[in-house]
């Protein structure tokens, strides 16, 4: 980080001047008739299949199961434009593949996975990466749905910022092309940029403060209008600049008490989005 930059509040002085500007941009994007064009998306956090409050071992991962086939047939009937899974598939890493290639069959609309902590507790370890390749095709990813650039970043490997040169020379590929082809970004990750305040101290829930900023500012300047995550077992509606930052419910355990869920997220033409839950 360059010695001259400094937060400001929640924000660097350029990252004020970037969200001032995205406000005045968004309905900028071709499309629509110049509007930002609708989605839906089945906003799905941390099946983590075998850490449900019910039972132990098996019991608890039997009862996860469960809720995430009905999670699944209840995305089935909404039929959103895709169905993205904010990571921790499972509560142990090497159990990945003994449900999910057959559950993720059963999806009938799209869908986008991105990997948890306890997909691949270790960001360095190749086995624990190729296992989650095997079973989901990669460790991040990009894809255009309805005019929208969504970038599945790899949340792990935002918070070891200097491990992985090939992931970040790649996102920051994805922003600057995203912004030069006019395409809104939703940006969907495990780990959440920050968990309560933007300027908060370095946690086992957010991204490193040292890079944070720059971050974040690059994601506005780039045309993020959404930053969807899970891992925080808590449901959590918050904003970076007027950018929703949102954490919906699990469907194994919520540490807030909420009921087990996961969030249908409209983002219409025109007019506030919505973001309704739906319980399994």
């Amino acid at each position: 980080m360059n010695d001259s930059y400094r937060p400001l509040t929640g924000v660097s002085r350029r990252g004020f001047l970037q969200g001032i500007a995205s406000l005045g941009a968004m309905q900028l994007f071709a499309g629509n008739g110049g509007k930002l064009p609708p989605i839906q998306i089945a906003h799905c956090c941390d099946p983590q299949l075998g850490f449900g409050p019910v039972g132990k071992g098996k019991e608890a991962y039997k009862n996860d199961l469960a809720r995430a086939e009905k999670e699944i047939e209840k995305v089935n009937e909404l039929q959103p434009d895709i169905c993205f899974f904010g990571g921790d598939m499972v509560n142990k890493w090497n159990e990945l593949s003994q449900d999910w290639p057959r559950l993720l069959k059963r999806i009938n609309v799209p869908w986008i996975v991105v990997p948890g902590n306890h997909d691949i507790p270790d960001d360095r370890n190749k086995t624990q990466r190729d296992l989650f390749t095997s079973v989901f095709g990669y460790v991040y990813t990009a894809q255009t749905v309805k005019g929208w650039r969504l970038i599945a970043a790899n949340g792990q490997f935002e918070r070891a910022p200097g491990r992985h040169p090939s992931y970040h020379a790649w996102r920051n590929r994805e922003l600057e092309e995203a912004k030069k082809a006019g395409l809104p970004i939703i940006w969907l990750t495990h780990q959440p940029p920050f968990d309560r305040q933007p300027d908060e101290k370095d946690s086992y829930q957010n991204y490193p403060l040292a890079t944070r900023h720059e971050f974040l500012d690059r994601c506005l300047d780039s045309g993020v209008r959404f930053f969807l995550a899970g891992h925080t077992h808590r449901t959590q509606n918050r904003t970076y600049w007027r950018t929703p930052l949102l954490n919906a419910e699990t469907t194994s355990r919520n540490f807030d008490k909420r009921p087990h869920g996961f969030r249908m997220l409209e983002i219409p033409a025109e007019g506030p989005f919505k973001w309704e839950f739906v319980p399994v």
